[in-house]
């Protein structure tokens, strides 16, 4: 009887050890989510706390096992743009030391591929690194963020969450309801499916404001939170707005006829900043030259709406061309 006893008794050790083991096991991975949201949490703390005792927080998860960013197997670093250091979540022996040249498992240079993911502002970078809770190297991918010139973060994921391909989050705005955007909606998500960005790799939110400038800044303000990886505006005012309020995120424009005077882009071959994207501006020449070719024309009548911004622009520029070639009333 009493060796049944302990039998019993090491079984139920040794189960309990099983179920502590497992149960660890499922806490302590953390997941793409929870890593985005602890770098956005990161990001407000250098807006309300300032970078000093943000990395100081940062660094206290490595070295005492406490503060505001631990979570699970989850955990910060932060560099400057030349591959220092800042501040180290898992290992603050780190912290001051310049990784620019450092390369992973498979040879590549991480710190490098990391800092140019970051120079766009944000996203994920996929390669190599130690797990400090099984000591492995291990496949890893990291989201990283841009907090200014100086500083970026990031915090990254183990195991079977890099094998889940994380999809693209792309975001598309219109401010007016109109066929024409339809129509070119239509086209850019044929694109984006033959370059292999469809249902299965992106998710899509699409915002129309219905004609309401009130109700554009409030969806434009909501794909800001929303942290796109994309976002693609319809029209010349939408893409105003969208580009006056999002900075970091990469904007591609479409039915906009003339960036350039509207203030989207800085110029027509190097745009400046996040946008670019495709006019509709074709220069009188080009239409009067095919104009030409299609049918002999001695009389030309142009009829334009005066209210809207678009047809004035395309009136003055039709004007200055015809003056050379044509007689106008």
């Amino acid at each position: 009887m009493k060796n049944f006893f302990l039998v019993l008794l090491a079984s139920f050790f040794f189960c309990s050890l099983l179920t502590d083991s497992l149960a660890e096991q499922k806490v302590v991975q953390g997941t793409k989510e929870e890593a985005r949201a602890m770098i956005e949490n990161a990001a407000v703390w250098f807006q309300k706390y300032g970078k000093e005792k943000t990395l100081t927080e940062i660094t206290l998860a490595g070295s005492e096992k406490k503060g505001e960013f631990i979570n699970h197997d989850l955990y910060i670093f932060a560099y400057d743009f030349n591959g220092v250091v800042l501040a180290h979540g898992a290992n603050p022996k780190l912290v001051g030391k310049n990784l620019y040249d450092f390369q992973d498992a498979d040879g590549r240079y991480l710190i490098r591929g990391l800092i140019d993911t970051a120079q766009k502002g944000s996203g994920w970078y996929y390669y190599k690194w130690s797990n400090p809770i099984s000591k492995k190297i291990e496949d890893k991918m990291a989201y990283v963020l841009k907090i200014d010139d100086g500083i970026w973060i990031g915090a990254g994921v183990y195991g079977r969450e890099v094998q889940e391909k994380v999809k693209v989050r792309i975001g598309i705005f219109k401010l007016f309801d109109q066929a024409l955007y339809d129509e070119s909606l239509r086209g850019i998500m044929d694109q984006l499916e033959e370059d292999g960005l469809g249902a299965d790799t992106a998710t899509f939110m699409i915002e129309n404001a219905m004609n309401s400038y009130v109700k554009a800044e409030e969806l434009v303000h909501k794909l800001a939170m929303a942290r796109m990886d994309l976002i693609v505006s319809l029209g010349t005012q939408a893409s105003v707005i969208v580009t006056k309020a999002i900075k970091d995120v990469p904007v591609v424009f479409s039915v906009v006829y003339d960036p350039v005077e509207a203030g989207i882009v800085e110029d027509w071959e190097k745009p400046g900043h996040n946008a670019t994207g495709t006019s509709t501006k074709i220069p009188m020449e080009n239409i009067f030259n095919t104009l030409k070719e299609m049918a002999p024309v001695n009389k030309l009548a142009v009829i334009y709406t005066p209210g809207e911004k678009i047809p004035r622009r395309s009136f003055r520029h039709c004007r200055q061309w015809t003056k050379k070639n044509y007689r106008l009333r």
